[in-house]
């Protein structure tokens, strides 16, 4: 990586073995949180504690990382959209805070004083109401009068109508879509030896430690529904200890076809809700009911794809109907990129990725995937910066137009990109 440029003026609230050529200015902004909520006090260091912001920093600009994977699949050379970008951080969000408005604002003003080309801000509310009284819109419209292009999430309030956020037409606001790759696995009902049961607890959700003793569910494949008051981690934990030999998961129906790999103490595979009737008439249809689960990792060519994910916040715009919002879809599923702490179950190191003495690596970095609204904002966000250097536009508007008019509303089978 080059240094920073020569109109950078930002500053780095770490020592100098964490910011380098490639992270050049971290920053917290709190003055007025702290005021606001019990458990922030100085001094807050731009730590990140909920991976957000180390997963959509990576996903936009973060270097190539040989052997990237998601718990072995998936597994190739991981980059940004710009890899050979400057990344400046600027923390505004607490976990189980929130984002206070006048931080907000305060962290914009000084990034556009810093020196910065590209704002992205992973945040923005679905009720935050006049754009006079948003500090999006209003930090978002400072920045492009001064040149800086600013891109935004659409939201997570998704299937819903008119529940998308950062609706200013000056905001390139991005919904999230599917990719052609999904992470696969086959449940088999024939000719197959492992027992298949189900929880028999009320709710099926394996909940409950009482009832998965080692008579009911060792040695077999386990059958639980989403919910109940325990994670899948800890559920799969539970069966793991009493001898399950793996689990089957039937996820929520506002889950819809969006299915993301997550760690497990055990084999598992998740099923969408609409397979769980098939699945339940299957085991009721017989004494001896049994399954096999067949792992078929990373899968390509998704004839279907992208589709909008159901999660995905949908226009129209509250504030002005006349403004079509938002304004395209990128990939915001299963996006593998950088973690600085595993979630779940840590994965092996991954040598390859030190191997390479160029790479910029000054933290233990932990590769895995996210859905939502950040991902597929980071993945424009690297494409404009490289539109903007490719064809020296200066203007974000122009920068806008020029990716409105190149984005494709086809699937890969030739129709209109699909709603989930």
């Amino acid at each position: 990586m080059p240094p920073p440029p020569a109109k950078w003026k930002g500053r780095c609230d770490f020592n100098r073995s964490v910011c380098n050529n490639k992270l050049i200015g971290a920053r917290s902004f709190y003055e007025s949180a702290k005021w606001r909520w019990e458990g922030i006090d100085d001094p807050v260091l731009p730590i990140d504690d909920s991976a957000h912001g180390t997963h959509v920093s990576s996903t936009a600009v973060g270097a190539f990382v040989p052997g990237a994977n998601a718990m072995g699949s998936g597994f190739g050379t991981a980059a940004g959209m710009a890899p050979r970008a400057h990344l400046a951080f600027y923390q505004v969000c607490f976990v189980g805070k929130g984002c206070d408005r006048d931080d907000i604002l305060a962290a914009i003003d000084d990034a556009l004083d810093e020196g910065i080309d590209v704002l992205s801000m992973s945040l923005g509310a679905d009720d935050a109401g006049d754009f006079a009284a948003d500090p999006i819109a209003l930090g978002g419209f400072s920045s492009v009068m001064r040149g800086v292009f600013v891109c935004t999430s659409a939201g997570n309030q998704g299937p819903s109508p008119a529940t998308v956020a950062n609706e200013a037409p000056w905001l390139l606001t991005v919904a999230a879509a599917t990719t052609d790759r999904t992470f696969s696995a086959d449940v088999n009902y024939v000719s197959v030896q492992q027992p298949l049961v189900r929880d028999t607890a009320a709710d099926g959700t394996c909940s409950d430690k009482t009832v998965l003793t080692a008579q009911h569910v060792a040695g077999k494949i386990v059958l639980c529904i989403s919910g109940g008051n325990l994670t899948n981690l800890e559920k799969g934990s539970i069966l793991h200890d009493a001898g399950a030999i793996a689990m089957i998961i039937v996820l929520p129906e506002d889950v819809g076809s969006v299915i993301s790999p997550k760690a497990h103490a055990l084999p598992a595979t998740q099923v969408e809700a609409k397979w769980s009737e098939k699945i339940m008439a299957y085991v009721n249809s017989t004494q001896s009911p049994t399954a096999q689960l067949v792992f078929r990792g990373a899968v390509l060519g998704n004839r279907m794809a992208p589709v909008v994910a159901p999660f995905s916040s949908r226009g129209p715009s509250r504030q002005n109907q006349g403004i079509l919002k938002p304004d395209i879809t990128g990939p915001g599923v299963n996006i593998i990129a950088a973690v600085p702490m595993p979630n779940g179950l840590a994965q092996p190191p991954n040598e390859m990725a030190y191997k390479d003495v160029n790479q910029v690596q000054t933290f233990t970095v932990t590769i895995r995937t996210k859905d939502g609204q950040k991902m597929k904002e980071r993945i424009a966000e690297g494409q404009l910066k490289w539109v903007s250097r490719k064809h020296v536009v200066r203007s974000p508007i122009l920068v806008s137009s020029k990716k409105f008019f190149k984005e494709n509303s086809m699937a890969n089978n030739g129709q209109r990109v699909g709603d989930s």
